[in-house]
């Protein structure tokens, strides 16, 4: 599990050093408007993923083993 706050507008976010077991990652959102909600899937390459963040939101994301 990693956890992120963003207290600003959307943005990019590239995460390095993932263990290369993990090949895919969930991400849930929550904000105004959104509680625990599924966003997407993302593909993990190498251990290194990039992923948008929603403005003002706390995200959840979940990896998956392979």
């Amino acid at each position: 599990f990693l956890h992120f706050v963003n207290n600003g507008p959307m943005r990019a976010v590239t995460i390095k050093g993932l263990p290369k077991n993990i090949k895919s990652a969930e991400m849930y959102v929550t904000d105004a408007s959104r509680g625990m909600q599924t966003i997407k899937e993302y593909r993990i390459d190498n251990g290194v993923v990039t992923l948008t963040l929603d403005p003002q939101s706390y995200v959840t994301w979940v990896g998956i083993i392979d």
